[in-house]
């Protein structure tokens, strides 16, 4: 695999909402492949899962993974700008899921996410890309296909929404493992038992 060290910029979000002061979370889906993205680019399927195991192998496993509130215009993370650690990442069929916590000085991002602000994911990364083209019914759409890809940085907190299923949820952990939405006045008609089965079932690794 040749990378031409292109910087690659992806961006995605939405949030649950709070009970107690306890670590904060984010998690959910930060990109995909298969499908062409906002951006205009494609990740084939085994590019984005070779790339997604390198970031987990280098970052994720060694506790170094970082992520920033908007996108520098460099492919690392500074630790010193640094809002959350990605604490886990796994693929999801052709989704690309991740949990990370909020560190407890990045103050900016606290407020967003208990304002109910949708929380948005993009992805950095070195890569190589190529035009192409597929027709869709007589529409002939074009698009650059990422064709080498190295991830970065897992997701930095972004405006803006490139994968269209790519949605994070602020959560707060609980003592036993679960996670709890953050705002009771906004959630007074969800189905406990089921959203933390489901929690449990879809992002608790």
């Amino acid at each position: 695999m040749q990378l031409h060290n292109q910087l690659i910029i992806e961006t995605a979000g939405q949030f649950l909402s709070e009970a107690k002061e306890q670590d904060l979370y984010m998690i959910g889906c930060i990109g995909q492949a298969d499908i062409i993205n906002g951006n205009g680019r494609r990740y084939a399927l085994s590019v984005m899962q070779e790339a997604v195991q390198d970031y987990i192998d280098t970052w994720v496993k060694t506790d170094t993974a970082l992520g920033e509130l908007n996108h520098p215009a460099r492919p690392y993370a500074d630790p010193k700008e640094a809002t959350h650690r990605i604490t886990e990442m796994w693929m999801d069929g052709s989704k690309v899921m991740a949990k990370a916590i909020v560190l407890e000085d990045a103050t900016k991002l606290r407020a967003l996410i208990k304002s109910g602000w949708k929380i948005q994911a993009s992805t950095r990364g070195l890569g190589s890309l190529e035009s192409r083209s597929i027709m869709e019914g007589k529409i002939k759409k074009s698009f650059n296909e990422v064709t080498a890809f190295k991830m970065t940085v897992g997701f930095d907190v972004v405006q803006g929404q490139s994968a269209p299923d790519a949605i994070l949820q602020g959560v707060y952990e609980c003592i036993d493992g679960l996670y709890i939405p953050k705002n009771d006045t906004q959630t007074s008609s969800i189905d406990w038992d089921k959203f933390m089965f489901n929690m449990k079932k879809q992002y608790i690794k």
